[in-house]
């Protein structure tokens, strides 16, 4: 009877282990892609945001309002700098930073700072700004000012690290 309970402890240890692998190799080819992206009806909800440095402007919502919004999903992992890290699924909705940064004539600059509450402070250069990133309002359709200190986060997909900026305030261009 031990036999059995040892054996059948190895083979589900064995089991699970190989089931995790195959669950990490399945998201590889998704993590840091935006699938299913869609434009959506969801409501701009009222922010502000500074900018700084080569210009001085505001970015607010009222500004905006005649981008479109899009719903997408991406999968990311838990820690950006650990392969082997859990997965997430998430939807987000949110408009094209290369659009926001059209429309105000932000076009001149080497890189932009993305200021969040707190002492966080993220650097993207011109050659990272691109389609993949966006200012985002919901995840998972739940407006991000109901579960963060602002109502506007950074987000950029493809990056493996670096990939958000939660409770941005502030970007300044240099």
């Amino acid at each position: 009877m031990k036999k059995i309970i040892i054996i059948s402890m190895i083979v589900l240890t064995l089991c699970g282990c190989g089931s995790k692998e195959n669950k990490t190799n399945e998201y590889d080819a998704k993590v840091g892609e935006i699938q299913n992206l869609v434009e959506s009806n969801k409501e701009m909800p009222k922010f502000s945001i500074s900018v700084m440095g080569l210009i001085d402007d505001t970015i607010t919502n009222e500004d905006l309002k005649n981008l479109k919004i899009y719903d997408f999903e991406v999968d990311v992992t838990a820690y950006d700098l650990d392969p082997n890290s859990d997965v997430y699924h998430e939807k987000w909705s949110g408009v094209k930073l290369s659009e926001v940064l059209a429309k105000k004539n932000i076009e001149n600059y080497d890189s932009l700072d993305f200021k969040a509450t707190g002492n966080l402070t993220v650097t993207y250069t011109k050659e990272e700004i691109n389609d993949n990133l966006y200012l985002v309002f919901y995840r998972n359709d739940v407006l991000l000012s109901e579960t963060e200190d602002t109502p506007i986060m950074l987000f950029a997909a493809d990056l493996k690290n670096r990939f958000w900026v939660p409770s941005l305030t502030r970007i300044d261009v240099r």
